[in-house]
Order: structure tokens, then sequence, then C-alpha cells
């Protein structure tokens, strides 16, 4: 385990993957906090949100009239966000999953690509741009930055885009 100093010179372990050592299924429940990791290619990051609408509690009682209107407007707003938030990625990253299949490249590079792609949208980028011509970018700069032999024809032929507009973007 890799020992730290921190700024008053005393010496530290670092503990961010001390949880990581399960062997067992009850190992990893009992060390998890917070779940699985979050994956960029996701639309929704592996963080997606069900409100079940059968309006019972989770013994099976029936919701009173006040909470099953509080959970009718929850579940109203929950569909607006997902609507709103995933329409962004989904479609992109179902071309991504394609691709990746196409090109046979690893989950590192997925999620790179995945990164750079919301970078890009965060920043505007996408703006005038075809989706899929800019996942394609996204995916060859990946394979650029992790030394990847993809060429920008392979990229190209995979996502089913010009390579002009992929040279481009």
């Amino acid at each position: 385990m890799p020992k730290l100093w921190n700024s008053l010179g005393r010496q530290t372990i670092e503990t961010s993957h001390l949880e990581n050592h399960a062997f067992t299924k009850e190992d990893f429940i009992s060390n998890t906090r917070v779940g699985p990791k979050l994956k960029m290619s996701f639309a929704d990051m592996g963080l997606s949100t069900v409100i079940n609408s059968n309006n019972s509690n989770s013994s099976g009682k029936r919701l009173s009239g006040k909470i099953r209107a509080d959970f009718s407007r929850l579940r109203k707003w929950d569909r607006h966000a997902k609507s709103k938030k995933n329409h962004k990625f989904s479609e992109p990253f179902v071309l991504l999953d394609a691709i990746r299949s196409n090109l046979g490249l690893s989950e590192s590079i997925v999620e790179k690509s995945a990164l750079i792609y919301r970078k890009a949208v965060s920043q505007r980028l996408s703006i005038g741009r075809s989706k899929s011509v800019l996942i394609s970018a996204a995916i060859y700069a990946a394979c650029r930055s992790t030394n990847t032999p993809r060429t920008l024809r392979d990229v190209a032929d995979a996502a089913n885009v010009e390579k002009k507009n992929l040279q481009k973007s």
C-alpha cells in the first residue's frame, strides 16, 4: 500500500482503494458505500432512477392521498428530467457502442471517448455538427491518446461517416 505524506510532514496511508478488496459477494456488499462505478458511456452515467407506479409502500400498504399525489408529481418530474437530460447523449452512446463492437475497442477507450464527447457538448462544440461525426471524432481522439492503432478511415468506415467531416471535427 502506498504511503503518503501530508502537509505537516506526517506519514499517512492512502485509503482510496482499501474497500476494493472483495473476494466474495458478501464482502463486496459489506464494503460498498455508493454502488457501482459511474459509466461515462451511459446516458445517465449508470445512475438511473426508478419510481414505482403501483402507489404502495415497501410493505405493500396503499399510500395515502397526499403521498400518492406527491409521488405522481415526482414521477412526472423524473420523466421530464430524463427526457431533457438524456436526449443529448442517448443516441450518440448507442452509436458509440456500435462503433466499439465494429472496431474491437476496449472499455477504457469507450469511457475516454464518452468523456471527450461529454466535454465537447458541455463546451458547446456540438452546435452545427452531427452527433455521429462528433462521437466518431471523440473515438478517434481517445484512440490517439491511448496509442491504439486506428486510422481516420477505420473510424469513419465503422461509423458510416465521411472521412472529410471526421477530419473537420
